[in-house]
């Protein structure tokens, strides 16, 4: 367990050095000040502003470090051959591979934490409610998926590949009810099985988008809540799993 942590730390303080982090904080906090400002030209829609635009901003950015950084992340350690030189220390694959997705889960959660405490601090008591929470929570198990299928893509492709791949799946994670609508009209009677299949092999980030005010003011109930958690855990285990397996057959010679 102390090898994961210490390999944890490190590559989080790498992450925090890097430069896309700079740029994505400060577009972070461009897009929750521009918000605010707006949220000023109008008062009745103030908090509606303020919340729905600055959690676009948490996803944008999270989504976005957690696509870059997991697919340059490991695929550089190869190309650069360090993670050899780290394997020759008492240290196995799994505690690398463990290691590294550590740290980056790190690194989300902290930009996504600090993210979500500007919000509320702009936002003020009228946002401050559990569903603001969930609503967070949602949009870093959404990154933690996205995060963790570019980092098994990374295994196997380029990094700018292995991005586009988490780009593609974050787009049909929400589009699943609208691609099947539009090929039912165009189509007469039953769905094609491999339509269906969409549901079972794309995680559903359309049934979870809850990043409105019309559901924090709304609310979410515990049952939706843990139907959430377990959908978007599963899947991260499953990915993790699946890298691990794949991580310790790959040849790194």
């Amino acid at each position: 367990m102390k090898k994961i942590y210490t390999l944890a730390w490190t590559t989080f303080q790498e992450l925090v050095r890097a430069r896309f982090f700079v740029v994505g904080i400060v577009f972070a906090i461009l897009l929750v000040a521009l918000s605010y400002l707006l949220s000023t030209l109008s008062f009745d829609e103030e908090n509606r502003i303020v919340f729905n635009l600055g959690l676009m901003g948490v996803e944008f950015v999270t989504i976005g470090l957690g696509l870059f950084a997991g697919a340059t992340l490991v695929s550089r350690e190869i190309e650069l051959r360090t993670c050899q030189i780290i394997l020759t220390r008492p240290l196995s694959r799994f505690h690398f591979l463990i290691g590294k997705w550590c740290g980056l889960f790190i690194f989300i959660a902290v930009i996504l934490i600090g993210l979500a405490l500007v919000i509320l601090l702009l936002g003020g008591k009228p946002i401050l409610k559990p569903a603001f929470f969930i609503i967070i929570t949602q949009i870093g198990l959404k990154s933690l998926v996205i995060m963790s299928a570019v980092f098994l893509s990374s295994l196997f492709f380029r990094p700018v590949l292995a991005a586009l791949l988490g780009i593609t799946l974050y787009i049909a994670g929400h589009s699943i009810d609208d691609i099947q609508f539009f090929i039912k009209r165009g189509i007469s009677g039953e769905i094609p099985t491999i339509v269906k299949m969409m549901e079972v092999v794309i995680p559903r980030f359309d049934v979870f988008n809850w990043k409105s005010y019309y559901f924090l003011e709304k609310g979410i109930s515990s049952e939706q809540t843990f139907l959430m958690t377990a959908h978007f855990s599963s899947w991260i285990v499953f990915l993790v799993v699946i890298s691990l397996i794949f991580w310790r057959k790959k040849d790194i010679g």
